[in-house]
């Protein structure tokens, strides 16, 4: 069996593409602690949501968005903490352990990869 990105545990349903809608608040969500949130790129894995209507999720992917000097910084994993309301994304946070920029891409991978995502299958 191939890993596609991510994977479904018991408590998640099966793997889906993302709406529009909700690739927007996850931009926004994970845009809150950048230096320019406006120019944030994002590459993009299959979502599980949680089986609860009103669960919490994890979420993977890498983002790559300006420094202060104006710079792009590369792409970098990210993993987003998702709220539910309904059954629908109501909130969405970037998940930063800290640390220098090695110590978050590692964090962010490990966690990730525990949660089932491949960060480096992102599109």
């Amino acid at each position: 069996m191939q890993l596609i990105g991510s994977v479904a545990s018991p408590e998640t349903l099966p793997p889906r593409s993302l709406s529009r809608q909700e690739k927007e608040l996850i931009v926004k969500g994970i845009g809150r602690d950048l230096k320019d949130p406006s120019s944030i790129q994002v590459r993009w894995l299959p979502y599980r949501a949680p089986k609860n209507p009103n669960g919490m999720a994890a979420y993977c992917g890498q983002y790559n968005a300006k420094n202060s000097y104006g710079a792009y910084i590369g792409f970098k994993p990210f993993l987003a903490g998702i709220s539910h309301k309904a059954g629908k994304i109501s909130f969405a946070r970037m998940i930063d352990p800290g640390g220098s920029q090695d110590t978050r891409d590692y964090a962010a991978r490990k966690v990730c990869s525990d949660e089932g995502f491949n960060v480096d299958l992102a599109e």
